[in-house]
């Protein structure tokens, strides 16, 4: 009994032993400390450990000179040879050329790999000279090909780019424009062609602005292309509320003349036929009559009358001719509207022609053409006949009348004098003179 006790209690001590001992086992902070220590380190030498970058395969053409060429090398030393042998266990070797410097060779190019580190774990000094063969020569072709199509792909672009519509703006001179009016512009513009990101080389802007002006309510319509922009401006009518009359005006004359007629449409005239009127005299004035009283109205019409233009011109029987000769043009940029100085004529004498020209798509570039023109001055004598000369200055006086005109007379004199003939030209027109 004692011994059984014994035994048990013995048992007992030492599995309550072996408790004791797991517990402390388990429960041990400097085991896991030492465990986390061991960690951080395995850790950090990972980070320290530098990283092997991938190599990048090669896709494309030079993956397509690589798999089907020849590449060449040079086993440097007269130990070369010895090389051809452990490199023929791998692959076929050709063109072998041995020479003061080394051997060299050709093999697949798609083993070049493995024959590099063949050679390296020999301890061979080496020399990759090149790649050759019809697929890598058609992979080169292909290259400068797809090289040169890209620079006509380019270019194509370039010479497209001005000629493309990138934006329009429609803008009203009062503000903005009503949503109505501003989609009957838009689609005005699209049947011409005017839309964003098309290519319209050109149109015909006053016709579009014709269009414009035959839509209700629009007084004026402007439409101007700068480069690829489109600028619309579109001026719109004063409403009914805004018109005042005018009362109290009159009419005057605008120059010396001898009344032929006179149209009233607002007020009473102040002339008849044949009376002479000068500048700033009253032709109609702002009233009516009404019993004795006169009644503030506005002025409205026109009157004409009879005017004489005189023209006296003296054409010398020696005249100067002018001729050109040679021609020299020179070209100067200029950046940012910055006008360049003119260059020095070659000529002693010359006439200089001025053009410019936008060259720019992203940067306000233009160029300035200079033409030089060689000029000659020479005398002649003058031949024309006396009617030719008439015509001449009766032409110059024509232009001078800028309203229509109906020409009742002409009267011309030529007159000989020392030196040369005396023009006059005489003309007697019914002209609008208010």
């Amino acid at each position: 009994m004692n011994r059984g006790a014994k035994n048990k209690k013995e048992t007992s001590e030492s599995k309550s032993g072996e408790g004791e001992i797991k517990r402390q086992v388990f429960f041990d902070s400097d085991f896991y400390e030492r465990e986390s220590a061991d960690k951080k380190e395995e850790k950090k030498q990972k980070a320290e450990r530098p990283r092997k970058r991938r190599a990048r395969r090669k896709r494309g053409l030079p993956a397509f000179a690589l798999k089907y060429g020849k590449a060449s090398l040079l086993v440097k030393g007269r130990g070369g040879v010895r090389a051809l042998g452990a490199i023929g266990k791998i692959c076929r070797v050709s063109d072998v050329a041995v020479s003061e410097e080394g051997v060299r060779f050709f093999v697949p190019a798609k083993l070049l790999p493995q024959i590099v580190a063949l050679l390296d774990n020999l301890c061979y000094d080496y020399k990759i000279i090149g790649y050759s063969g019809a697929a890598p020569a058609l992979a080169r072709v292909l290259a400068r090909v797809g090289l040169i199509v890209g620079i006509v792909i380019f270019a194509a672009l370039i010479a497209a780019y001005p000629s493309l519509v990138t934006r329009i703006d429609i803008s009203g001179v009062d503000g903005a424009l009503p949503g109505a009016l501003n989609a009957k512009v838009e689609q005005i513009l699209s049947s011409f062609g005017i839309v964003e990101g098309k290519w319209l080389p050109s149109f015909d802007e006053d016709a579009v602005s014709k269009r414009l002006l035959e839509l209700d309510g629009v007084a004026f319509a402007g439409v101007e292309r700068h480069g690829t922009h489109v600028n619309v401006l579109i001026k719109r009518e004063l409403a009914p509320d805004r018109l005042w009359e005018i009362e109290g005006s009159a009419i005057t004359a605008n120059r010396l003349a001898t009344v032929t007629r006179v149209i009233v449409e607002g007020g009473t005239a102040q002339v008849k036929y044949g009376d002479v009127v000068r500048e700033g005299d009253v032709i109609i004035d702002g009233y009516v009559l009404f019993g004795e009283d006169k009644l503030p109205v506005e002025a409205k019409g026109r009157a004409y009358g009879k005017v004489l233009l005189k023209r006296e011109v003296f054409f010398g029987d020696v005249v100067l001719k002018k001729s050109y000769g040679a021609v020299k043009r020179v070209s100067k940029l200029a950046f940012f509207g910055k006008v360049p100085k003119a260059p020095k004529s070659p000529y002693e004498c010359y006439e200089l022609c001025v053009t410019k020209s936008e060259l720019g798509f992203f940067l306000p570039i233009e160029t300035y053409t200079y033409e030089f023109r060689e000029l000659a001055v020479v005398e002649a004598e003058e031949t024309r006949p006396d009617e030719q000369l008439e015509a001449e200055v009766y032409s110059s006086l024509l232009a001078e009348i800028e309203e229509q005109a109906d020409i009742a007379a002409v009267y011309s004199d030529v007159a000989r004098v020392e030196g040369g003939r005396k023009v006059s030209v005489t003309i007697e027109a019914e002209v609008l003179i208010t």
